[in-house]
């Protein structure tokens, strides 16, 4: 029901929707999916969904989402936890950190402070100040300013890059 609108740049990221767009101020609950097509802009507070991301979602504060992202999740100040990051997925904790099972061909996960995946990840591009996987890295791409820390670092059909940089900055993603 939300009014549909034509958005170039969604949360500071080449990430166009053209579609319904709920804007909310304070803290949100959104019982069920966002669906692709869809976006949810959280203004000022946190917000909880307890089902999927297909479409986007942006919060200032923190996002917790109970199902898997297969879209765009945006924190400008705060974290996000999630289940599986799905091919082609975006999350972006712009100054906070991101907390996730696993990740597989995710575009981007960019935790400013701390990247935490719990089991693997696989063929995705990973950022972040601190990066910890439970499991092992295969293939994909890793940048990190302090440590990056895995049971085991594994080639895939491609290759497996890990850049150490001087630092990153929210403007990194």
């Amino acid at each position: 029901a939300a009014p549909a609108r034509d958005v170039k740049i969604f949360a500071g990221l080449d990430a166009p929707l053209r579609g319904p767009l709920l804007v909310a101020s304070g803290d949100t609950k959104i019982i069920g999916d966002i669906p692709d097509g869809c976006g949810v802009a959280c203004e000022g507070g946190n917000c909880t969904v307890s089902g999927r991301i297909n479409g986007k979602l942006a919060a200032t504060k923190n996002c917790e989402i109970y199902g898997p992202i297969a879209g765009v999740v945006v924190s400008r100040k705060g974290a996000i936890r999630a289940r599986n990051m799905m091919q082609q997925s975006i999350a972006v904790a712009k100054e906070g950190s991101v907390m996730i099972t696993g990740a597989d061909a995710a575009r981007m996960v960019f935790g400013c402070n701390m990247l935490k995946v719990k089991h693997g990840v696989k063929a995705s591009t990973i950022l972040g100040r601190c990066v910890e996987v439970g499991e092992e890295i295969i293939g994909g791409r890793v940048q990190t300013s302090e440590f990056v820390k895995a049971t085991r670092f594994r080639n895939d059909d491609k290759r497996m890059s890990i850049v150490l940089r001087r630092g990153l900055s929210p403007q990194d993603y």
